[in-house]
């Protein structure tokens, strides 16, 4: 990998998918032979097999150089920007900021405690940085996106990517902490998944607990934020929302 982006998916959360979908198409053959009269079973082993298959798929394609790609918004004029990455990881959304803007200051935030991306993502984001060359364009912010430590309409612009979905009950907090530290009129880009066939094929059932693109809109209001643009991309949905002047 030496020279390489690497954005460290851990070995069992990159399999788990393919190997268990394997283990129910093993189960629907066995059950089958042994009493075809569990036709049914077979048919539901069969159905749980295919869709766990599927979220493999998505679970793969999700690491293709297209997931690197941003909406085509405007996210800011100045091309001097300080921009919030809330969530960096292991640097993807930043490396790309970096690219598509190259005069800006990237704030990379995160508590590098992710269990999918190894060793939580610090050491990959720094190692990712020096292969692009941008590591001086950068500023590291270890801090928790509810509260973020940094000064009061201290930024130009803000953007996420899948990683507010993940928040639970506390994404209004993180929307308010995020209005607080741009400047009025700052933009936030926020990317995210909401229930549909490609989130799931990867989180099943459990995709009814994301939150839909009617429920964000409620949720930009209540803190404080205008929508201006919104659309779908890779996977997931985009809102460009911004901070009133």
């Amino acid at each position: 990998m030496e020279g390489k982006y690497y954005f460290g998916w851990s070995f069992g959360w990159m399999n788990m998918f393919w190997m268990a979908g394997l283990v129910f198409l093993m189960a629907t053959v066995w059950v089958y032979i042994y009493d075809p009269s569990l036709v049914w079973l077979s048919l539901i082993l069969f159905l749980v097999s295919l869709n766990l298959f599927a979220g493999n798929f998505a679970l793969r394609s999700s690491k293709k150089n297209s997931y690197m790609t941003l909406p085509m918004v405007d996210l800011t004029d100045n091309p001097l920007a300080s921009v919030l990455d809330a969530g960096c990881g292991s640097g993807r959304t930043t490396l790309e900021l970096t690219k598509v803007m190259p005069g800006i200051k990237v704030i990379a935030l995160d508590r590098f405690d992710s269990d999918y991306i190894e060793n939580g993502g610090r050491t990959l984001f720094e190692r990712n940085m020096k292969i692009a060359r941008v590591e001086n364009r950068v500023e590291i912010c270890a801090g928790d996106v509810t509260e973020i430590p940094l000064e009061t309409n201290i930024l130009d612009a803000a953007i996420s990517s899948y990683m507010m979905d993940h928040l639970g009950k506390i994404k209004l907090d993180a929307l308010k902490e995020i209005n607080r530290v741009l400047k009025p009129g700052g933009r936030f880009l926020l990317i995210v998944f909401v229930p549909g066939w490609t989130t799931f094929s990867v989180f099943n059932i459990m995709c009814l607990s994301l939150t839909t693109a009617k429920g964000w809109k409620k949720l930009f209001s209540q803190s404080n934020f205008n929508l201006l643009d919104e659309g779908a991309i890779n996977s997931g949905i985009y809102f460009l929302i911004r901070k009133p002047k």
